[in-house]
């Protein structure tokens, strides 16, 4: 394939993604991350590893960010050596990170204004789906940039949703977690009945308790 893309983050998000990309085909050619260890992994199959993330956007045609944290987004982002000034000419900037849906509407106006493209895609079905590209991913943006880009999420991804205008990504991926916990918990809450005969719901009611008394 020869869009060329690269990786901002190499988390568990960002790792994982790498090795999708590669495996279904696609050609990657940069990575970045401000944990310099995790270069040691990607040394031997040729990756090069610019010093900011404007220098890596300007390489290539699209760039995948998996970071933590919407400050964290922030600091890749602003700048001079930002990713900002590395998005132009068309270029695409694909967000997995989980971040604030209110930053990543003045950051797509910012890259818009200076002829870059972004989408919002935050990700979710757990780690072992993740590295298996049997993750859910939830798009928003620019339904034309959305069309564009959705052939290369099918084959990294088993199900790619498009929400709408961006912003409208992230509350569907929280509530994805949300129910995924909750089926966790219910799980969890009758084995441990099972186990002892006491509900956790008891329990976390009795811990409320005692938080409400001792503050």
């Amino acid at each position: 394939v020869s869009t060329q893309s690269t990786g901002i983050g190499l988390g568990i998000v960002g790792n994982a993604l790498i090795k999708n990309l590669e495996r279904t085909g696609y050609t990657v050619t940069s990575v970045l991350d401000v944990d310099k260890e995790r270069y040691a992994e990607f040394a031997d199959r040729g990756f090069s590893t610019p010093d900011n993330p404007r220098t890596l956007a300007e390489e290539v045609d699209i760039v995948f960010t998996g970071l933590p944290m919407p400050h964290h987004v922030k600091a890749v982002f602003e700048g001079d050596t930002g990713l900002l000034e590395g998005l132009r000419d068309g270029k695409i900037w694909i967000d997995h990170s989980t971040t604030d849906y209110e930053q990543t509407e003045e950051m797509c106006v910012q890259v818009e204004e200076r002829g870059g493209r972004m989408l919002e895609a935050p990700v979710t079905g757990g780690l072992e789906a993740l590295k298996k590209g049997q993750m859910t991913v939830f798009l928003a943006g620019d339904q034309s940039v959305a069309d564009e880009v959705r052939p290369m999420l099918d084959d990294i991804y088993s199900n790619v949703i498009y929400t709408g205008r961006m912003g409208t990504a992230l509350v569907p991926k929280v509530l994805s977690n949300m129910l995924t916990c909750e089926a966790v918990v219910s799980t969890q809450s009758t084995r441990y009945r099972m186990w002892t005969g006491v509900r956790l719901s008891d329990i976390t009611v009795l811990i409320l308790s005692v938080l409400i008394k001792t503050n």
